[in-house]
């Protein structure tokens, strides 16, 4: 279906049932640290079978094109996962938009691994995808995902208060936007 996109620096692998081990490893050695940004997680989640059904339904949403979720992986590592990728609720029509998603691994914050791994996304996104728009939403006290969002070329477009339900609780969100730059010069 997809194959693996790369940067100098990392590997972006499609998701699929094949990751169910890597991906159940990522999420218990990172279960700490995403826990204030995500929402609450019953035990089961942490588990091969429910992380192997997730994975099936990413990649059926994957064929279908609702969805597009690749796995991070260091370019000198073999399969040890350390963040993920994503494009969720894909509209076609006049729309052509997204939301982007992303995840870090907590021993390897602030090398810009992230960046790296979102801006080869947004390629995909507006390259082979043809989207014209995508959004995100981020948490105001997420100051190094906003980094990452403004080194990206993301731009403000408002806050919507209790937004998101967060780890138990209803959270404001930072509403962010980037257009694809070829519609933009196309259109001037």
């Amino acid at each position: 279906m997809y194959s693996d996109l790369e940067t100098e620096r990392l590997r972006l692998r499609p998701s699929g049932p094949w990751l169910t081990a890597a991906v159940t490893d990522y999420f218990l050695r990172n279960r700490t640290f995403l826990r204030p940004y995500e929402p609450w997680r019953e035990e089961a989640f942490f588990t091969l079978a429910f992380q192997r059904r997730l994975l099936r339904e990413e990649w059926r949403a994957m064929a279908a094109g609702s969805q597009y979720r690749f796995w991070v992986i260091l370019r000198e590592t073999a399969d040890r996962i350390v963040g993920s990728v994503a494009l969720t609720n894909v509209l076609r029509g006049s729309a052509l938009s997204c939301y982007l998603a992303y995840r870090a691994d907590a021993a390897l914050q602030n090398r810009g691994y992230t960046t790296e791994a979102a801006a080869r996304l947004l390629e995909f996104a507006f390259t082979q995808l043809g989207l014209h728009r995508v959004e995100m939403s981020i948490m105001p006290r997420n100051k190094p995902s906003l980094r990452v969002a403004h080194k990206l070329g993301f731009i403000c477009e408002g806050l919507s208060p209790a937004y998101l339900n967060i780890n138990g609780a209803w959270e404001d969100h930072v509403r962010l936007s980037k257009l694809n730059p070829t519609w933009l010069t196309e259109k001037n």
